[in-house]
């Protein structure tokens, strides 16, 4: 009885999406694609290894759904309105969410700490601003 009234709880007050999630079957926060949702309802797709951002979004969390919008950068036009597409949340726990993108294909998002993005280990001011 207490495990199903934790799970309504759950279903009803799912956890907050704001953080960095990697994206793939398996749980990766090291490298490989991640989106980092911030608080005010905006994301952007990185790079772990690198931390950078290839695509940039907005995003309304539904608890059953993530409606966002996705621009690759470079991006083609501020003139061209945004196209809302949709997440299916299948499953939903703290750490992971399994969903159905506007296509139907099957996508997995795991929960990564904050160091995630953090620069690596030996990068410095001058070779990144060689690149």
């Amino acid at each position: 009885m207490i495990l199903a009234a934790l799970l309504l709880m759950q279903s009803l007050n799912p956890a907050p999406l704001t953080g960095i999630w990697s994206v793939g079957d398996m749980p990766n926060c090291s490298q490989g694609e991640a989106w980092v949702f911030t608080a005010d309802g905006y994301y952007v797709e990185v790079d772990l290894a690198s931390s950078q951002i290839s695509a940039v979004g907005a995003f309304d969390d539904q608890g059953d759904a993530i409606e966002y919008t996705h621009a690759h950068i470079p991006f083609a036009s501020a003139a061209t309105p945004q196209e809302r597409r949709l997440y299916k949340i299948t499953a939903r726990t703290p750490d992971r969410i399994n969903a159905l993108n506007y296509k139907g294909e099957k996508r997995a998002f795991h929960r990564c700490s904050s160091p995630a993005l953090q620069r690596a280990h030996g990068d410095t001011d001058a070779r990144l601003k060689s690149q």
